[in-house]
């Protein structure tokens, strides 16, 4: 199943002996001039304790598709793919683990 997915990591840890989850978001900040830079992006992370609810799924990020095309995307040229939008979560395919499902 492929699940279109924000690039928010999902860091599952223990804390006190309930579940606490370490999410970390990637925004895009600014359209890169050249050679994106850190400065291009902002990175959110916000510790939270999830409940999942009836039709969803918990999912750990494992490994994240950096394709070239990702490049295109910061760009608000005309191209054949929407632009990433500003101040939004940036969009890859991921492989995941699932962590837990109301499924």
């Amino acid at each position: 199943m492929l699940i279109q997915y924000s690039c928010v990591f999902i860091f599952p840890y223990f804390k006190d002996n309930y579940k606490s989850i370490m999410i970390q978001t990637i925004l895009l900040k600014n359209r890169p001039k050249g050679k994106p830079t850190i400065s291009d992006f902002e990175f959110i992370k916000e510790e939270d304790n999830l409940t999942v609810q009836e039709g969803q799924l918990l999912l750990e990020t494992l490994y994240v598709s950096v394709d070239p095309y990702l490049r295109g995307r910061m760009s608000d040229a005309k191209s054949y793919v929407e632009p990433f939008e500003l101040n939004k979560p940036i969009h890859s395919g991921v492989i995941a683990k699932v962590l837990d499902s109301e499924n």
